[in-house]
């Protein structure tokens, strides 16, 4: 969903269909959140080498996920593209397939495939913006599990993308 608005009863939904995902990542990165989840990589809907944002478009994020054991809890992505100042600019959460692979339903060193899609506001200033991942719990949601690579936030950056 890129937008919603109600006018008295009535709400207006706008959608944007992105491309069939990829069937691999681009970038290889295999980073582990928590004990048991790893983040095999990535792709990006502009892998182009400039990595430029659009205004007003949305940023297509495919994440390539597994584990190594059975998951006893469920668990949310959000993928977070953050303004050059490091403010939130736009954000797209969800259990992972927007909640079709759910992660208790994940078995060992299956490849689950995570489309996310992150909205680029029209007005967005010129600059360089960060793009990053974190896994929370569902219940409850402010607790993250952290990146072997990451934050003490519990989010790990995927890549800067640039804004003209």
């Amino acid at each position: 969903m890129v937008s919603r608005q109600w006018i008295t009863d009535v709400e207006l939904v706008r959608y944007a269909v992105l491309g069939e995902p990829p069937a691999e990542p681009s970038r290889l990165i295999d980073v582990r959140f928590g004990e048991h989840v790893t983040l095999a990589g990535y792709a990006l809907s502009t892998d182009a080498a400039d990595q430029e944002l659009l205004r007003g478009d949305v940023l297509g994020v495919t994440l390539f996920w597994q584990t190594d054991a059975p998951l006893e809890r469920r668990y949310k992505v959000t993928v977070q593209l953050l303004y050059p100042d490091g403010t939130l600019a736009a954000q797209h959460d969800s259990e992972p397939a927007n909640g079709r692979a759910i992660t208790t339903t994940w078995q060992p060193g299956q490849m689950v495939v995570d489309n996310h899609g992150v909205v680029v506001d029209r007005a967005a200033p010129p600059g360089v913006y960060t793009l990053i991942v974190a896994v929370y719990d569902l219940d409850p949601p402010n607790a993250r599990l952290i990146p072997a690579e990451g934050d003490a936030n519990g989010a790990y950056v995927l890549t800067t993308l640039r804004m003209e």
